[in-house]
């Protein structure tokens, strides 16, 4: 019987899974709008420049202890490595709590957009934990069985997240709006509250720093997981830096900051229906529903990992560290995150809480 892990991944499927998890569309429609209101000023692009430099430097050494730590426990093996034990259980469980939440919350709020979507369409009232709980159906499915098929999922739905932001980004350019520098001060980027504005910057990055996680599923590991990264990051930065500016120029240059308070929630969405075509505004609903389902499937597939990790070494139960022999993937792990996710989704059902 095949006991160890399908070594399948290359870079691509990586890069998919981890970039994924970031949900770039979402992002862009979402994260954005908050970056301009919550730091008063339009200079979004240099916030998400520094985040990007910032990272990479993070990067140099998270990726250099990739060949000299061969334990896809990522934080938990390094912090380990480095610092002991102790530090190491501490820091699995912050890092294995907060993806938990991640998941959980992903799987929530995914039950409520897409249920929005469905009435907008459809009139169709339906119930979030309804489509919650299908949601989390077709998530353990593709996380039980092998990691390939979870990177195909996510490629696909990463490619036209990319083309959308793309063609919204064109759009402005060929709109024949005016391209204003301001966004590139200094000057604006330290007025208002850079300091909030930065925290979302960095939180348009977050997942990437899961690419060790994989190491185990992937071929040759020390050249596969530290190439992954550094593309996740620069692609990331490149895209959220370009479309970050043109977004602002698309709201009106300085008048985004009051367009993105007035309405934050749909200002991109009209702006995308404004400067190609007002079905592409419908098409940027949909790709964020399907974003924020590649992310739930992201963290259910790192959490899993981290899970099957804790298992090997013997911190949580060995059963978790079961490798499946047909699909040669952490499938018992994977059943615990569906267990666990379900658990929290039905309970918060049952309490009549609002995600």
């Amino acid at each position: 019987m095949e006991t160890t892990l399908n070594r399948r991944l290359g870079v691509p499927g990586i890069v998919f899974m981890v970039i994924a998890a970031a949900a770039p569309i979402t992002v862009v429609a979402a994260n954005f709008p908050l970056i301009l209101t919550v730091s008063g000023s339009i200079g979004a692009p240099l916030m998400v420049l520094v985040a990007t430099i910032i990272l990479l430097l993070f990067s140099v050494g998270y990726a250099w202890m990739t060949p000299r730590v061969p334990d896809a426990g990522a934080f938990y093996s390094y912090v380990h490595r480095g610092l002991g034990r102790r530090a190491g259980l501490g820091t699995a469980s912050i890092a294995l709590l907060c993806y938990v939440l991640l998941t959980v919350s992903m799987t929530c709020y995914l039950g409520v957009q897409a249920g929005n979507l469905i009435e907008l369409w459809t009139g169709l009232q339906l119930p979030w934990w309804l489509i919650s709980a299908v949601m989390l159906l077709i998530v353990g499915l593709l996380g039980y069985r092998s990691i390939d098929l979870s990177a195909k999922v996510l490629g696909v739905v990463l490619v036209l997240e990319v083309v959308a932001v793309i063609a919204i980004d064109l759009g402005v350019l060929f709109s024949g709006r005016e391209l204003t520098t301001t966004p590139f001060s200094p000057a604006e980027a330290l007025s208002g509250a850079p300091g909030l504005g930065l925290l979302f910057a960095f939180l348009g990055f977050f997942g990437f720093e899961a690419t060790a996680v994989f190491r185990n599923e992937a071929r040759n590991p020390e050249k596969t997981v530290p190439r992954a990264t550094y593309i996740a990051v620069i692609s990331v930065g490149l895209l959220y830096f370009v479309s970050s500016w043109l977004v602002i120029a698309g709201l009106g240059g300085t008048d985004a900051v009051a367009a993105s308070s007035a309405n934050p929630d749909s200002v991109v969405v009209g702006l995308a229906g404004e400067v190609i075509a007002p079905i592409v505004g419908d098409i940027v609903q949909v790709l964020v529903v399907t974003s924020m389902f590649a992310c739930m499937l992201a963290f259910h597939n790192i959490v899993t990992r981290y899970l099957f990790t804790l298992g090997q070494r013997g911190v949580l139960p060995q059963k978790l560290a079961t490798v499946h022999p047909k699909h040669r993937a952490p499938s018992q792990a994977s059943l615990w995150v569906s267990g666990i996710t379900s658990v929290v989704v039905i309970g918060s059902a049952l309490a009549q809480l609002d995600p």
